[in-house]
């Protein structure tokens, strides 16, 4: 709990993903990636539920193995490609909310963003609070050509950019920003209202590039050992 505030933090990790088989569970420094963000979430100073979403029986016991409880298994109709994260964590919400367990705040950790320490949640949860933000998600400098998905900040919060910008140099391509995988926090009303975690008031929290690397096929996963290696990662976990 923050500011009288209970969040609820949902680590969604379905099975049979694509780019890269059964990629919630490879593993680094003999870890799969769901240990990551079940451990870091349990040192959290201000969660107060961890739920982790899946379909996969060996992957539920995995993360009971971690410490978590079990809570349910993600319905089937919830675990295809294409099934939006929204529909995910909304349907943790509600799970919760018919056994009269309301939260304020939600969190979402992706164990695809392995290097998220339990310290970058409570900064980016202090954060959220302080500037009064609707909601919060982490973010990296880009000076990519395309502009799709990027965002100005003016005074912390974003802005999308208009598609009339991409004309420009990468040289001249200064203060974008692009959501980066890590953190995602919401006033609950808020996200199942924009249906995402994108609102009017939502502040961009900026993380070291390094961390923003996420997992989506062999070569990320392969740069990803290699970084947690450089990174002595898992010192700063705990």
């Amino acid at each position: 709990m923050i500011n009288n505030k209970k969040i609820l933090c949902v680590i969604p990790a379905r099975k049979n993903s694509k780019g890269l088989k059964n990629k919630n569970i490879i593993k680094i420094n003999n870890k799969p990636l769901i240990y990551f963000p079940i451990k870091s979430a349990k040192k959290s100073k201000y969660i107060d539920r961890i739920v982790f979403s899946s379909d996969s029986l060996k992957y539920i016991k995995l993360a009971k193995k971690f410490g978590l409880k079990f809570d349910f298994i993600r319905p089937k109709k919830l675990g295809h490609d294409n099934t939006p994260t929204f529909k995910v964590l909304e349907h943790s919400i509600k799970f919760f909310k018919k056994k009269n367990y309301f939260y304020d705040i939600i969190l979402c950790l992706e164990p695809t963003s392995p290097f998220t320490t339990s310290k970058d949640i409570d900064n980016a949860l202090e954060v959220f609070i302080k500037k009064k933000a609707l909601s919060l998600v982490s973010v990296t400098e880009s000076n990519k050509y395309s502009i799709d998905f990027q965002f100005n900040k003016k005074n912390g919060f974003l802005s999308a950019i208009k598609k009339t910008n991409n004309h420009k140099r990468r040289q001249e391509i200064k203060n974008n920003f692009i959501l980066d995988g890590s953190i995602y926090i919401s006033n609950i009303n808020t996200f199942l209202k924009s249906k995402g975690f994108i609102s009017n008031r939502t502040l961009g929290y900026l993380m070291p590039k390094w961390k923003t690397f996420e997992i989506d096929d062999n070569l990320d996963y392969l740069i990803a050992k290699f970084l947690y290696k450089m990174s002595d990662y898992e010192k700063k976990i705990y």
